[in-house]
């Protein structure tokens, strides 16, 4: 089920002309103690959608602080695509920074990051789940600990245009059922990219 539902973070709602990634910070591990002589960090997370020069777009989040703590849990789900079309995402990343909030200050102090390749997540909709190593971030000296993160698409790339089809052609045609299976001679239709209606 898409939205990795019955995780924390609810399950993603959302039409079916859209495609959408879902993104989840499960959890950090061994993370540097920044707070009360290096023994614990209040720590939350930033993912930003990003083109691999660097420049931002809409698509940013926060994940909630979990205090005092080198290993957080997170658990924390977000959906990428609502600004951004995903059909086009070659050559833009996934930023996620780790860093820790002062209780006395409005400052950051980062405590590492990844970046994940979008062209490296599985573009037909299986769910990955895996620890990426920190980075130095800014101006860190240091960086040790790990970062996991659970991806899924919801729709490969192109299937805006399989549902787009669909509803032009009316029910009935055979068309109608390439999602469920479909007869070669539709998955052909579609694959030589003819968009001319069965009727």
């Amino acid at each position: 089920m898409f939205g990795f539902g019955g995780l924390g973070g609810g399950t993603a709602s959302h039409g079916k002309d859209r495609r959408l990634l879902t993104v989840e910070v499960v959890n950090c591990k061994g993370i540097i103690g920044v707070n009360n002589r290096g023994r614990e960090s209040d720590s939350f997370v930033r993912v930003e959608l990003v083109s691999a020069s660097g420049k931002k777009t809409k698509e940013q989040f926060k994940t909630y602080t979990v205090p005092k703590l080198l290993n957080p849990e997170f658990k924390q789900v977000f959906e990428v695509g609502k600004f951004f079309d995903m059909e086009n995402c070659n050559d833009f990343v996934l930023h996620f920074e780790v860093c820790n909030k002062s209780a006395f200050s409005i400052s950051e102090t980062p405590l590492g990051c990844t970046d994940i390749d979008l062209m490296t997540i599985d573009a037909d909709g299986a769910v990955e789940e895996r620890d990426y190593p920190l980075e130095l971030s800014g101006r860190m000296k240091n960086v040790t600990g790990t970062i996991r993160i659970r991806t899924q698409f919801n729709q490969p790339v192109g299937m805006h245009d399989i549902h787009a089809i669909g509803e032009d052609v009316g029910e009935g045609s055979p068309l109608m059922d390439l999602e469920a299976g479909g007869t070669v001679a539709e998955r052909e239709l579609l694959k030589g990219g003819s968009r001319q209606s069965v009727r």
